[in-house]
């Protein structure tokens, strides 16, 4: 991250978050969280936003992230067409996006999403950088735009290198995983199942999951990738 992305007088204090409330929202990013690169009216200029949307009543973790943060704001989205109500929670000021960006870089994302937050990072350092005049910025959002888009392509397969992290950060990371993807259930026979479905091109997190914890699971799927943990046969 350039000098220009580091939260100073500009920009307000770092983050500070311990590695259970960091490794958590990187978890829960990785699993919900949608990062943009948006034109406004009509390209004129240009913005960043990360949002995440949860079922309303999980609204109290998006609540207490907001509160340990101090960024975004946390709102409510009604049913529509059959749909249920969420809770949402939307980071889009140019303060915002510079320290949230500053604050993943010590709690990565383990997911093909890290190239998505990686293409983000890049146009918030243009957004927020003074030296470079409307029409260059416009340009260059445009085309990370275009790029984040590109690789949010099934077609993609991600490249995330290997990360020093500790232990506590990964059950911390699992932790917003699960409570984003994560379903409990039960087989027919009554058994309890665990399962996490997901795009097939996210199949790295689910095998790096699988082979760092004890459990029993299995991973399957064609299309898309199914972690299963239940008993053998279910």
């Amino acid at each position: 991250m350039s000098r220009r992305m580091t939260p100073g007088r500009r920009y307000g204090r770092p983050i500070v978050l311990n590695a259970s409330e960091g490794g958590f929202l990187a978890g829960l990013l990785a699993g919900d969280g949608t990062f943009d690169i948006g034109p406004n009216n009509g390209g004129q200029s240009w913005h960043c936003r990360c949002s995440i949307k949860l079922r309303s009543d999980d609204a109290p973790v998006l609540q207490q992230l907001r509160a340990a943060t101090g960024l975004g704001t946390v709102f409510g989205v009604p049913a529509r067409a059959g749909s249920k109500p969420q809770t949402g929670w939307r980071i889009g000021r140019q303060h915002e996006c510079v320290r949230l960006a500053s604050a993943l870089t010590r709690y990565p994302l383990l997911n093909k999403k890290a190239g998505d937050l990686a293409i983000w990072a890049q146009a918030v350092a243009v957004w927020t950088d003074p030296t470079i005049d409307a029409r260059r910025r416009c340009a260059r959002m445009k085309a990370l735009a275009h790029r984040l888009a590109a690789y949010r392509s099934m077609s993609v397969w991600p490249d995330n290198p290997p990360v020093d992290i500790s232990p506590r950060h990964v059950a911390a990371f699992l932790a917003g995983f699960v409570t984003a993807e994560g379903h409990f259930g039960a087989s027919p026979s009554g058994h309890p199942i665990f399962r996490i479905n997901l795009r097939q091109d996210d199949e790295p997190i689910l095998t790096s999951s699988a082979g760092s914890t004890a459990s029993a699971g299995s991973i399957s799927g064609r299309r898309r990738r199914v972690l299963r943990r239940g008993p053998r046969g279910t």
